[in-house]
């Protein structure tokens, strides 16, 4: 098995967060387009973008938040503070993952039956 050098894994590590970008600014526009015509009375929102973008922003924060935590576990240097702000996403981004299953598979079963 070849091993993965640093470049490669910089120029991989860039082409995720390039299309990680392109994908959030699809949602983005898509998400403005169905609010655009749910406020200008052309028909029925979707709230389908509005879930995929933010349930893609929450996992984002909460393996950003993941991520540091392990990093600095057993560094006696580094202390992270238990902020009340991290458990408040916490709880927001499993709120709002049930609630975009939940949406989800309503839009799904709409669209079956």
């Amino acid at each position: 098995m070849d091993r993965i050098d640093e470049m490669e894994k910089e120029i991989d590590s860039k082409a995720c967060m390039y299309g990680y970008k392109v994908l959030v600014v699809c949602l983005v526009v898509w998400s403005v387009i169905e609010a655009s015509k749910y406020w200008f009375d052309f028909g029925e929102m979707n709230l389908l973008p509005f879930f995929i973008l933010n349930s893609a922003l929450y996992v984002q924060e909460l393996t950003k938040m993941y991520m540091i935590k392990k990093m600095v576990d057993g560094d006696e240097e580094y202390k992270q503070p238990k902020s009340l702000s991290n458990k408040i996403k916490v709880v927001r981004a499993i709120i709002w993952s049930v609630l975009s299953i939940a949406v989800i598979l309503k839009l799904i079963s709409d669209y079956m039956f």
